[in-house]
């Protein structure tokens, strides 16, 4: 049984009975000066509100996941928690008539009235870039792949307290699929990713006290795309796996950035599986998880895998469903423990499961999503619940549109 969470708020937000998910609200605000790509259901009506309604007495429930008002259907978008707890959703790609078409569009979720706002365009439309949160609660989106399918250079400022766009320091050279990691300084550190050439070994640093790009002498040593970065307890970056076309594709190997000395090793620890566009979840305790993702033509990842970073070694872990996810989310609950959800397999395409790390590890499963998906985000929100936005169930289509919002408690 999942550890119930507590909870800090006298309120819960219902969720919409099994009917709804057929119900179009339109949810992305009022504006009649953009026009999105028939299909795209991303813009028109009016802001849905929902009355809130009381907990149970104890202020706890069972797990469980509720679809949302509206619909919002794209992919390889980002989404970002905002200082006041709303979430800001940025581009993305829609394939309406069977032509991918990337989103200029951002929205705001507000989890507390579960509404959908427009809160203006991007000046380019991207999909693939990274969004970070500034010291100062603005939002950094860099890179990304524009609507020719051209690596952009440019980067873009949301700024909350205007609900405005303005233009970024631009890269030095271009990248899309990247990993943009907030530093304990507050700068923003840009790892790998897809450059002109294929992966990149590049590391950039976008300095948040004079918004420019710190350059960099440090490179990783291997070029990588669809690899994880993370934050260490530490400060430093943790760089695990990926995909190098230079060398053996798929690499187990693992690297370390130390902001401080400006340095990169290559550590001598490797994987048990090589492994790409997994997961890559940092615990309480300060090790990582990671979950899922691809090794090649041929080959299969069959399980999970623990870093430590006290001692440098891996340890393998058994998935629950036999075969990891590939296309999943993985979100640290407030209680600790990692909500995975979705994959690429059709057959767990709506499954959820949690890792708890006490007592030596152990999976439990949840209830199901109501739409399958991967591709997706997943937001945990402050009351401890996770939104999860967008994604797809098929190699290209269906994009499946409708939010949904798990309750761990």
């Amino acid at each position: 049984m999942v550890r119930l969470a507590l909870i800090t708020t006298a309120l819960l937000v219902l969720g919409c009975d099994g009917d709804s998910a057929t119900v179009d609200v339109g949810t992305d605000g009022p504006r009649t000066d953009v026009t999105l790509p028939d299909g795209a259901r991303d813009g028109g009506g009016d802001t849905v509100s929902v009355d809130l309604l009381p907990l149970a007495e104890d202020g706890k429930g069972p797990p469980h996941w509720d679809l949302q008002p509206g619909s919002l259907g794209r992919v390889d978008h980002t989404a970002t928690r905002l200082a006041d707890g709303r979430v800001l959703i940025v581009g993305g790609w829609y394939r309406p008539g069977g032509k991918t078409t990337r989103l200029a569009s951002a929205l705001i979720y507000d989890p507390v009235a579960r509404t959908l706002t427009h809160t203006g365009d991007l000046t380019t439309a991207r999909s693939a870039h990274t969004a970070s949160r500034l010291p100062d609660g603005r939002v950094l989106v860099v890179g990304g792949t524009d609507d020719t399918s051209k690596y952009l250079t440019s980067s873009e400022i949301y700024d909350v307290t205007k609900s405005t766009w303005s233009a970024g320091p631009s890269l030095a050279s271009s990248i899309t699929g990247h990993r943009a990691v907030t530093l304990k300084s507050g700068d923003v550190l840009v790892v790998g990713g897809y450059g002109g050439s294929g992966p990149s070994a590049a590391l950039a640093q976008y300095q948040a006290s004079s918004s420019t790009w710190k350059l960099l002498g440090a490179s990783l040593n291997h070029k990588r795309a669809g690899h994880s970065a993370t934050l260490l307890q530490s400060g430093k970056v943790l760089v695990i796996g990926g995909y190098d076309s230079t060398q053996p594709a798929f690499l187990d190997s693992i690297e370390i950035y130390d902001p401080t000395a400006g340095t990169v090793s290559l550590l001598s620890t490797k994987l048990t599986q090589k492994r790409s566009v997994h997961s890559a979840t940092l615990l309480g305790s300060g090790k990582v998880l990671l979950v899922g993702g691809v090794c090649g033509s041929g080959c299969s990842v069959t399980g999970d895998e623990l870093y430590d970073p006290s001692t440098s070694t891996i340890n393998a872990v058994t998935h629950p469903s036999g075969t990891p996810p590939t296309g999943h989310s993985a979100t640290l609950l407030l209680d600790g423990q990692v909500l995975v959800a979705g994959s690429d397999v059709n057959s767990d395409a709506q499954k959820s499961v949690a890792y708890d790390p006490l007592g030596g590890g152990s999976w439990t499963v949840l209830p199901p999503m109501n739409h399958g998906r991967h591709n997706h985000t997943a937001t945990r929100l402050q009351d401890g619940s996770v939104l999860v936005v967008g994604g797809k169930t098929g190699s290209w289509e269906p994009i499946t549109e409708q939010l949904e919002r798990y309750y761990p408690y």
